[in-house]
């Protein structure tokens, strides 16, 4: 048990520190330090003491990533809700579609690029 202890703590560590997978940290430190006093009771080793303290270190930084990211969501929530957001959003909005005939067409290039090849071929390249 002290050796899955600190196996699991090693994992919570380093799993805090891999995007999209971060998430898993805290399950797998819970589950470590479950282990960990489990093996300590029977049997004091500097194995379950490592994983213990492993743990534990993956916990606090995996439960931090979670806290981190709901105030980042929230933040980006609330700043996309303000009248100055939306006005921005709205100009923005207004300018693309002010300038929607300057974009090209790659599908018409590509037709035209054709046309003039087979214009030059048919005329004997000559145009």
């Amino acid at each position: 048990m002290a050796i899955a202890a600190l196996v699991l703590g090693v994992l919570a560590v380093i799993f805090v520190f891999i995007p999209g997978l971060n998430f898993i940290a805290p399950i797998l430190a819970i589950v470590g330090i479950i282990l960990a006093v489990m093996a300590r009771k029977q049997e004091k080793s500097g194995a379950a003491t490592a994983g213990l303290a492993l743990s534990i270190v993956g916990l606090a930084l995996g439960l931090l990533t979670w806290i981190v990211c709901v105030m980042c969501v929230a933040g980006v929530q609330k700043a996309i809700n303000t009248p100055e957001f939306k006005k921005a959003f709205e100009q923005d909005e207004e300018q693309i579609n002010e300038h929607e005939d300057d974009f090209v067409d790659p599908q018409r290039v590509i037709d035209e690029h054709k046309l003039n090849r087979e214009n030059s071929t048919s005329t004997g390249g000559i145009l």
